[in-house]
């Protein structure tokens, strides 16, 4: 997996959390296929959710923490 697929996998979220069904999917998906070089990528965007998107902040972080 390259890093542009999964920058575009893992788009930033928009700030009214449009997308952010969408990325909680993505990010079940990559913990089910255990994409071990999505750990950056999913850490990134754990540092680009705002802090009061818990629920993808929390997915985010379980995400992480599995792919590391």
């Amino acid at each position: 997996v390259t890093g542009a697929a999964l920058n575009t996998f893992l788009c930033a979220p928009e700030p009214w959390a449009r997308n952010n069904l969408l990325l909680i999917e993505n990010l079940q998906i990559l913990e089910d296929l255990g994409v071990r070089e999505a750990a950056e990528h999913v850490h990134a965007l754990l540092k680009a959710a705002p802090f009061w998107n818990f629920p993808l902040r929390s997915r985010a972080q379980r995400t992480y923490q599995r792919l590391r």
